[in-house]
């Protein structure tokens, strides 16, 4: 035994090199989900467990300033080079407001016997135009477009932030390219899930929306009941700016895409800018006619009524 100990024999560095490996293992098991590759992480999908996986950590990315990528050129070595991962463990990826295109490159490990299903969800409403590509078994891409600035029916699955299933084979590596565009801040909340995990917080959010806005809706009607009944412009001016407001917050939160006007693209990218401009203007209306400031404080009177006209305008 003592021979094949000894530093510099072939049973020597059989053990050291053991040794390593075995740690090598032991500091994957430990990561959990992810494990390190060149300059961009790799997430594991078969050792996902219930909690999601926010994935802004995960990606590596590239601007496109020019709006003149395709999934071609990005894959080209010298422009692939480009993409960087530099995002600390966060909710979201957020780049402001910004007329660029982004690239994001996602790569899933399946190291399980099964494939492995699982779901992409990016959880903001307002991004205008997503093309997912998906990498099929012979090496090609499957390419989707959705976004807000789309119809809804575009959605591969109908939710009111964009989803993507995916399948990851058994044994296999499999990258994903995201490419977004937006008219509005380019917010990029992902976060991956079970498929059974993501049906049950689905449902609890639908459920959360249904109690927030069936609770205005009584508001207003309830409000618009003391205006018929009672002939005061106070309680129109009320139902008015609950009504918009809640437009607006359904808008930002991509309910009124969903439901009310899911093939009016152009009207889905405005409506909730237009709705928080007329709730602005109902509750400067309101406080006006509640105030009497017509005559008691002509100065602000006369700022509320040019903020007004612009507002409107």
């Amino acid at each position: 035994m003592g021979v094949f100990l000894t530093p510099g024999t072939f049973g020597g560095v059989f053990l050291r090199l053991s040794f390593v490996a075995l740690c090598g293992f032991l500091s994957v098991a430990a990561n959990g989900h992810a494990a390190q590759t060149q300059n961009s992480k790799v997430v594991v999908v078969s050792t996902l467990e219930s909690e999601p996986l926010p994935l802004t950590e995960y990606f590596s990315v590239l601007e496109d300033t020019g709006l003149a990528f395709s999934l071609v050129d990005i894959q080209r070595p010298d422009v692939a080079a480009q993409f960087t991962n530099k995002s600390a463990p966060a909710e979201a990826l957020s780049f402001g407001y910004t007329r660029s295109a982004y690239w994001l490159r996602l790569t899933l490990s399946n190291t399980s016997g099964l494939p492995v299903e699982r779901v992409l969800e990016i959880a903001y409403a307002n991004i205008s135009d997503i093309q997912f590509h998906r990498p099929t078994a012979n090496g090609e891409y499957i390419p989707l477009a959705t976004g807000n600035a789309l119809p809804f029916a575009s959605r591969p699955y109908k939710n009111r932030y964009f989803v993507f299933p995916v399948t990851v084979p058994a044994q296999t590596d499999q990258v994903y390219y995201l490419r977004l565009k937006s008219a509005s801040a380019m917010n990029i909340p992902a976060r991956l899930w079970t498929p059974q995990n993501f049906s049950a917080y689905e449902r609890n959010d639908y459920i959360v929306q249904s109690l927030y806005f069936g609770m205005a809706i009584a508001m207003v009607l309830f409000n618009m009941l003391l205006f018929v009944v009672l002939r005061n412009p106070y309680y129109l001016l009320y139902v008015c700016f609950v009504t918009s407001m809640a437009l607006s917050i359904a808008a930002q939160n991509g309910l009124t895409h969903e439901f009310l006007w899911p093939a009016a693209t152009q009207w889905s990218e405005s409506s909730r800018y237009f709705g928080f401009s007329l709730s602005l203007v109902t509750i400067l209306l309101f406080m006006r006619l509640m105030l009497s400031t017509n005559l008691f404080v002509p100065g602000l009177d006369r700022f509320i009524k040019i903020l007004t006209g612009v507002l409107i305008l």
